[in-house]
């Protein structure tokens, strides 16, 4: 390609790019936040970040150096570190085919009333496979409750999570005193001495919410669940006698000189990145200048990254880097339908997700997350997104981009 024509190409990702993150802010002024964008395309030399918006409720201007919680994508660094422990043995020769009830990690009280169908537990049969897989019939302690899941009924369940947490976020924009409440609590991932006390723990409530109300047998259907994730991370816990913050640390961040990320609650960010942290808006309303935490998504998602770190770290997973053993990787991109997979979503693997813009069109492989973050890959092109609105419902505003590589790579192969 001449270097002319390359220009070209480049100036026209440019517009496209910050046409799209323009956009992600020009809402009412309840719902705009802060937008901030990265766009690798390599087959056109292009890689550029974009913002709009705020960073914060005081006005912070979005720059590329600020960091966003990544919400839902943070369960493929859980995911990686389950890959890892399986490789070096820890769950025996079975690795994440194992059950849960065969690994010895985890207490009685847990396992008899994680998933009780029929009256009867099953969740010592539940496998690694299931939870990285949303196959493990597990419900969603955030938007799911005994009377339905949020898919079902159109909205979060009355009785989850997620009610709770903006009741009470909304309590505290309207002047409420600071309280110790499900808003601001760092929350615990299990306690076993008080396995039925929805405060004890992210565990807990799951099982006070939905232990004898599971959406499925083991295996049956796909259903997503950040509860099989936290889960996972405990797991990863108790196999490597580690703190899941530093395991992540120490097996994904440092390898990776990923100096921009870090575990939200969880440990201190990074020196420079404290001032850099962006809010996240509920409902139009700031949830961290508000006294907010985010600790509940913990192994679900509780991480916080830049950009750069984002696509730096799905380039060394996509490429094999974090694993030993090129089947690994081979594993995880193992492609499955399972019965209730819905679209976007039309491929699962462990802890990646497989999503088509368009029935029938070409999967992106990556994932997205609670606030309007996204990560993907586009194989076709090699093209990377990577980003945040940090704000919810605002739809996969990823996918628009790598199709403009797409199209673009179309156009220049005539």
């Amino acid at each position: 390609m001449q270097p002319a024509a390359q220009d070209q190409h480049r100036r026209r990702l440019s517009d496209t790019l910050e046409q799209v993150v323009s956009a992600l802010v020009a809402g009412p002024e309840d719902a705009a936040a802060g937008a901030v964008v990265r766009l690798d395309a390599p087959g056109f030399g292009f890689s550029q970040t974009s913002v709009a918006g705020i960073a914060a409720p005081d006005g912070a201007v979005m720059t590329p150096a600020h960091a966003v919680h990544v919400a839902s994508i943070g369960k493929l660094m859980t995911a990686t570190l389950i890959l890892q422990l399986a490789e070096e043995g820890r769950f025996g020769r079975e690795g994440v085919d194992c059950r849960l009830g065969d690994l010895g990690l985890l207490e009685p009280e847990l396992l008899e009333r994680l998933h009780v169908r029929d009256g009867r537990p099953r969740g010592g049969g539940i496998t690694l496979r299931r939870l990285l897989s949303h196959t493990a019939g597990l419900g969603d302690a955030f938007a799911d409750d005994a009377s339905g899941t949020a898919a079902a009924l159109g909205r979060p369940a009355p009785g989850s999570l997620a009610p709770a947490l903006w009741r009470a976020l909304k309590a505290r924009s309207d002047g409420a005193p600071l309280s110790p409440d499900l808003a601001s609590r760092v929350w615990a991932i299990w306690d076993p001495a008080w396995p039925s006390d929805p405060d004890a723990g992210l565990l807990n409530r799951y099982i006070h919410q939905l232990g004898e109300a599971p959406v499925a047998l083991p295996g049956e259907r796909f259903h997503y669940s950040d509860q099989g994730f936290v889960l996972l991370a405990l797991i990863a816990e108790r196999a490597s006698r580690t703190p899941y913050a530093e395991l992540q640390r120490r097996r994904i961040f440092e390898p990776l000189g990923l100096s921009g990320s870090w575990m939200h609650m969880r440990e201190t960010p990074p020196a420079g990145m404290a001032d850099l942290e962006c809010d996240v808006w509920l409902n139009g309303v700031p949830m961290l200048a508000n006294g907010a935490n985010l600790s509940f998504d913990f192994g679900g998602g509780g991480q916080v990254m830049t950009v750069a770190d984002m696509i730096a770290f799905l380039d060394a997973l996509l490429a094999g880097r974090l694993f030993r053993r090129p089947g690994t990787l081979a594993a995880m991109t193992d492609w499955t339908t399972p019965e209730g997979l819905t679209p976007p979503r039309v491929a699962i693997g462990l802890g990646l997700h497989k999503y088509a813009a368009a029935p029938g069109g070409a999967g992106f492989i990556g994932h997205a997350g609670a606030w309007g973050a996204h990560l993907w890959r586009d194989p076709r092109t090699g093209a990377t997104v990577a980003g945040s609105v940090n704000r919810r419902d605002v739809g996969a505003w990823a996918f628009a981009l790598l199709e403009a590589v797409h199209s673009l790579q179309q156009e220049t192969d005539g």
